[in-house]
């Protein structure tokens, strides 16, 4: 089967889910989740270490912050493959953005026209991924 993700980016969140539960329990996904993240395939990390990294992503912090702090690359982990694991088994979930729609000053110039279609986006209440493939 193929499952569509977002596009993965270092400036990205994320945080689990209650499915994470799930992954604690459940020998056979660690198992795959292992051998998934893993940069070389001699090399497995140990699960305690992998599961200790999915619990501490925070939404205040991106990928790349949370990279530098926990120096993934150095434990032998491949940070997409990390993430995309956690995607699609639902325990990882990215948080998306949005704008709020705010007076702009009057000085602000808008010679192509773009302010309207961005402000009926805002109002509608769209992440800013929607409004950038919307304005192209």
């Amino acid at each position: 089967f193929i499952k569509m993700v977002d596009i993965f980016q270092f400036t990205n969140r994320y945080t689990t889910t209650k499915e994470i539960n799930v992954f604690a329990e459940n020998k056979e996904m660690q198992n795959a989740c292992l051998k998934f993240i893993a940069r070389d395939a001699s090399k497995i990390p140990k699960f305690e270490r992998v599961f200790s990294l999915y619990c501490g992503l925070q939404p205040n912090k991106t990928i790349r912050e949370y990279c530098q702090e926990h120096n993934m690359k150095r434990e032998g982990i491949d940070i997409k493959n990390f993430i995309i694991y956690g995607i699609l088994n639902k325990f990882l979930r990215r948080l998306h953005k949005y704008p709020l729609n705010c007076t702009l000053p009057s000085s602000l110039s808008d010679s192509e026209g773009i302010l309207p279609n961005i402000t009926a986006l805002i109002e509608e209440k769209h992440s800013y991924d929607k409004i950038c493939c919307s304005l192209n």
